[in-house]
């Protein structure tokens, strides 16, 4: 029998080498071309308004047709993607019908689903199994608050084999389920730019315009511009609180908001950064933001010319930013939250959260970062730099957790 695998990502997200989600999709996508004959993939990337019905499958040239006027053509440009077939989900509403994907696991004679997302999305079936044809069901599950809520609970039931991108997810997990599912704890895959190195730091800074003496502090804050998911506000006070102590040193805030392949990040009307930074009295010079959309290398030279990077999300499914980050020999400021606090390899720079709040579409908590916890961190690094053997070590550990062949050999038991 053909080995078949249907792929799901119900998120916007395309398939590139950079970013989150997008990035792994990259990946395991590549590791599924060597396990399965026929790859079917599920997205809710394209919203064609054709009027066909959801399990009408496209080829890679027809979706790169109907593609041209909807999205960058760098998202299909790699060529394993031609061998990939397509389904597209064209509604607004975010909900995933299991009617749906039943249907399509039916029709085309599918042996695995692979989920990837937030398993709350099929909270509209809540009674309803996956297609009892399927040899396999796998949830590769990033949740990004705790304690599980219930709509997730009640999506992961459904599975098989839960993979927990973080070892503080995958307790939680086992701890709900015990041994009733196979539950694996596998990180993300990155793979560093190999010429970024801390030598580098005089010249990135030239070209980037700042200031050799300058004490870099860099937030890395993707496109969360409705929910503030990232808690600028929290780490601006921060830095400001730290700025007005040291006014001998030359300090920057640099903050990058913008996302690849999207034209929404975070902008005046939807964040008011702008009236904060006046309220905090931290002048101009003090605070650089980049809303060009920029490349892996240029991300890469950012990460490798600052001194510290800030990732004190209210959550944070998986450690992406810590670990590029700390590949490049820089270290992070954390929350004491689930992945954050999983793949920061030092333990002094993780802050205690102030408290947590409701996230009540998902029913989950967030961690609420401590802006006067975040500061007085900031303080330690800038005050007392951390020592070659410590970083080097940092390093390693990181370079070493998101081993892209390593992860693949964690793959291959699973699948």
């Amino acid at each position: 029998m053909t080995s078949k695998i249907l792929f799901i990502n119900n998120s916007k997200c395309f398939i590139t080498d950079y970013g989150g989600y997008s990035t792994q999709m990259h990946y395991l996508l590549q590791l599924f071309q060597h396990h399965y004959q026929k790859i079917f993939y599920f997205t809710a990337c394209f919203q064609l308004n054709n009027h066909l019905p959801a399990d009408h499958c496209y080829t890679w040239e027809e979706l790169r047709d109907y593609s041209r006027t909807i999205c960058p053509l760098d998202f299909l440009s790699h060529d394993y993607l031609s061998s990939v077939l397509y389904f597209s989900h064209q509604s607004n509403d975010p909900t995933l019908s299991i009617h749906i994907i039943n249907h399509i696991i039916e029709k085309y004679e599918i042996n695995v689903l692979f989920f990837l997302g937030d398993v709350f999305l099929f909270r509209n079936d809540t009674d309803v199994p996956f297609s009892p044809t399927l040899q396999k069901s796998i949830c590769w599950y990033p949740c990004h608050y705790s304690p599980l809520s219930e709509m997730d609970r009640r999506g992961l039931q459904r599975f098989d084999t839960i993979v927990a991108l973080c070892p503080s997810v995958k307790t939680m997990l086992e701890e709900q389920f015990s041994t009733r599912k196979q539950i694996h704890y596998i990180p993300h895959i990155y793979e560093p730019c190999v010429t970024m190195g801390k030598e580098k730091v005089a010249f990135f800074r030239e070209k980037w315009g700042v200031s050799k003496e300058a004490f870099v502090v860099f937030c890395n804050a993707s496109l969360y511009e409705t929910t503030n998911r990232k808690a600028i506000d929290c780490q601006l006070i921060a830095f400001a609180n730290v700025y007005r102590q040291y006014p001998e040193r030359k300090m920057l805030f640099l903050l990058h908001s913008a996302a690849q392949f999207s034209n929404i990040v975070i902008c005046e009307q939807q964040f008011p950064i702008h009236p904060l930074m006046k309220a905090l009295s931290l002048p101009s010079e003090a605070f650089r933001w980049n809303t060009r959309v920029l490349s892996k290398s240029d991300v890469a030279e950012l990460y490798v010319l600052s001194d510290v990077v800030l990732c004190c999300s209210k959550s944070e499914g998986f450690g992406i930013p810590i670990l590029e980050a700390q590949t490049y020999r820089t270290p992070v400021i954390t929350t004491r939250f689930l992945s954050m606090k999983d793949h920061n390899w030092i333990p002094e720079l993780i802050c205690d959260p102030s408290s947590s709040t409701l996230n009540v579409q998902q029913e989950g908590y967030w961690a609420f970062p401590s802006s006067t916890a975040i500061a007085e961190t900031i303080k330690k690094i800038l005050c007392h730099p951390l020592d070659s053997s410590t970083l080097d070590e940092m390093q390693q550990k990181a370079i070493r957790c998101c081993d892209k062949q390593s992860i693949y050999r964690q793959w291959m038991e699973v699948l």
